[in-house]
């Protein structure tokens, strides 16, 4: 029967675990500003928009808006009308892809919110999607 090899353990019983609990705090108050009501909900810069990013929120103003084009949907066998439109804010710019009734609900200077969008790349360039479960409300 083959022995057992014990480790040896310096001073008593067990070895001590190698890392120490961290405090939370130091005894100093919290130096962290308070979040404002957009952190809190989750609202994104644009600069901070990457492709492939879900359920994004987002507050801007519209810059300019293109003229509709009509396509045939090949999932409903139907005519939609699509637009692009430039939203900025203080970070920088996106386009945005505007469907049927959207187009019609919103003017240039307008200040919009998006919440539930996506990010995807078309043709090299970034857009913020609405989608069929995100919302698109007029601020202003």
């Amino acid at each position: 029967m083959p022995r057992r090899i014990r480790e040896k353990s310096f001073g008593r019983g067990r070895r001590k675990r190698s890392f120490k609990p961290v405090r939370m705090f130091s005894g100093t108050p919290y130096s962290k500003p308070k979040p404002t009501f957009e952190e809190v909900k989750g609202f994104l810069k644009i600069a901070e928009l990457n492709v492939g990013m879900r359920s994004v929120s987002v507050t801007a103003k519209i810059v300019e808006i293109s003229e509709p084009k009509e396509v045939f949907s090949r999932f409903s066998n139907r005519l939609n009308r699509v637009a692009t439109a430039v939203i900025a804010d203080e970070s920088g710019k996106i386009n945005l892809s505007l469907w049927n009734e959207q187009i019609d609900k919103v003017k240039v200077n307008d200040t919009i919110q998006i919440n539930n969008g996506y990010v995807t790349e078309f043709r090299g360039v970034k857009h913020l999607n609405v989608g069929k479960y995100g919302t698109l409300e007029v601020l202003k």
